[in-house]
């Protein structure tokens, strides 16, 4: 029998996949709104290098749901430390990895997997079916887009946003975004190489962080595996200086678990 805050969670993933879609209004040439999201995006992908927070991370899936105290260090293009705790604060596990090689410490039994890094390590470890480089994107609140970038076509929402598709060199989707009315990522979908959709992921609750509004709630859904997680910053600070063997498992000293 599912606990109660089981239960919460998968009402509340019911009540958001019943939510009505707003209506696009696809817009004409010459519009500037398209690309002054893109613009925006561009910038704050290039100002966003790395992460350094403290989360509330909650997954549900095939396997089941949990949820978890997260330290989480992140740094273009695909370097990454998470630190797991239960629920009464102790270490369970610490991955990292440097963008070429990966390291897993489980607390459980006090083992180390260490080995190249792989596209499914995160769906194993972590029940998230993203690269390292997709998860960075993800945690930072915005894609290092990078220029140029094929534009495709755009609508305004009636919620006030407006839609920017982005196409590959053959003129397929790659990703759709969504801009509000301050130019900020609120709505990122990533397609698969047939077109589908791959993954996506919303962004909400912006508040200052460093000079800039930053999104201390990301939501991501996995529709073709049935997952979902929902990431609560409760504290993070962006482009913070860290120490060079952030991405790397040291046990002498300290331990894992000690921020630099």
């Amino acid at each position: 029998m599912r606990s109660a805050p089981a239960r919460l969670l998968a009402l509340t993933v019911l009540v958001a996949g019943c939510r009505s879609l707003p209506v696009a209004t696809p817009l004409p040439e010459g519009d500037a709104r398209p690309d002054a999201c893109l613009a925006a995006l561009v910038a704050a992908g290039a100002a966003r290098e790395s992460l350094r927070g403290v989360a509330r991370v909650a997954l549900s899936g095939p396997a089941g749901e949990s949820r978890s105290k997260q330290i989480l260090v992140v740094a273009r293009p695909a370097r990454l430390r998470v630190e797991v705790q239960g629920l009464l604060g102790q270490l369970v596990a610490v991955l990292v990895s440097d963008g070429a090689r990966f390291a897993l410490f489980r607390a459980g039994d006090g083992t180390v997997e260490e080995g190249e890094i792989r596209p499914a390590l995160l769906y194993e470890v972590a029940g998230l079916p993203l690269r390292p480089e997709e998860a960075v994107d993800a945690l930072l609140g915005v894609p290092a887009l990078g220029e140029p970038t094929r534009r495709g076509p755009a609508a305004a929402l009636s919620n006030g946003f407006v839609r920017v598709d982005l196409l590959d060199a053959a003129g397929g989707p790659t990703r759709r975004l969504e801009c509000d009315a301050e130019a900020q990522l609120r709505r990122l979908e990533v397609r698969a190489p047939d077109g589908s959709l791959a993954w996506q992921a919303s962004y909400d609750d912006h508040r200052p962080v460093g000079g800039t509004s930053f999104p201390h709630e990301i939501e991501l859904d996995f529709p073709a595996d049935e997952a979902r997680a929902k990431v609560t910053f409760q504290w993070l600070e962006l482009n913070p200086e860290l120490p060079p063997d952030i991405f790397a498992l040291d046990f002498a000293g300290s331990g894992p678990g000690e921020r630099g």
